[in-house]
């Protein structure tokens, strides 16, 4: 019987095992137990989980800054729908969004497994739990949490609130925003979010507003721009009467603007005569917004 001798490779090793050994000899690299890799995986997918988590909390609070926008009024408290954009997005939540997002993108990468993942994958992925969360956060009541304790905890971050009743506390512009606390036939009184009590004539308000204008109501007022030199001091004629969400607003209208000094605080007079009946009427007819707000008011 002929026996072969073929030749041993198991001693021979290639220039590039040889470069390798040479590395791990040179650098005195040594083998790590398999519980640690499988510990650094386990803690990315934690970081993952928690970045997704911050951006579906972020996504909450822009659900409830945009819905809380009132954009069929956008025109109406500003001029453009530009600034209206601008005043209104919520930036620092997007951003949040954007940044954490991105962040759990990476955490998913590079885990053990996450090289194997299509590059759009994790994409969709992080995007559909995102939204879920966000919106599950969002109709539980999370996102106003969110939005109303950033603006207690930062002071130079406005809330979504906080900027819709600024923009609603603006006399002089013909804007008043408060609560309703006595009511007569043609006149009501009214305490704004500074704590200012107003005699507001509403005799110009198209009747089917009328049941807008009870005691303990929160209401938006569009009217003639407010003069002292004009109109009788404290009084406010309004052309518009605008409901407002009692749920999210009864417990903000005085705490969220910051108060007014004492002087600022007349007492409440009897509605005057000063402006007639038909010269009220004009000035309605002038204001800006006035045939956007008919549109609007038309059943």
């Amino acid at each position: 019987m002929i026996q072969h001798n073929f030749p041993s490779h198991s001693n021979k090793k290639t220039p590039f095992a040889k470069k390798v050994l040479q590395k791990i000899n040179d650098k005195h690299i040594v083998s790590r137990p398999r519980w640690v890799f499988s510990l650094r995986n386990r803690i990315l997918w934690i970081m993952a989980f928690v970045a997704v988590l911050i951006a579906s909390v972020a996504t909450s609070a822009i659900l409830f800054a945009l819905v809380h926008a009132d954009w069929q009024y956008a025109l109406v408290t500003h001029t453009t729908w530009q600034s209206f954009l601008i005043d209104s997005l919520p930036f620092m939540w997007m951003a949040i969004f954007i940044l954490f997002s991105g962040m759990g993108y990476v955490y998913i990468r590079i885990t053990s497994y996450g090289y194997r993942y299509t590059f759009i994958l994790p994409i969709i992925g992080i995007i559909i739990g995102v939204c879920v969360f966000g919106v599950i956060f969002f109709i539980s009541g999370f996102g106003q949490v969110v939005e109303e304790g950033t603006h207690i905890y930062l002071p130079w971050y406005k809330s979504a609130l906080y900027k819709k009743q600024s923009w609603w506390s603006s006399p002089a512009e013909g804007f008043l925003f408060g609560t309703i606390i006595t009511k007569s036939t043609t006149s009501f009184s009214l305490m704004d979010s500074f704590g200012k009590k107003w005699t507001v004539d509403y005799s110009q308000v198209p009747m089917n507003e009328d049941t807008d204008i009870q005691i303990g109501k929160i209401v938006g007022l569009v009217g003639i721009p407010y003069n002292k030199s004009l109109l009788q001091y404290g009084t406010f004629y309004t052309c518009f009467v605008i409901k407002w969400d009692e749920a999210i607003y009864k417990k903000n209208v005085t705490d969220m603007v910051i108060t007014s000094p004492a002087s600022q605080n007349p007492k409440i007079s009897s509605v005057g005569e000063r402006i007639s009946q038909l010269a009220r009427i004009s000035k309605c007819r002038s204001i800006r917004s006035y045939k956007l707000l008919r549109t609007l008011d038309t059943p």
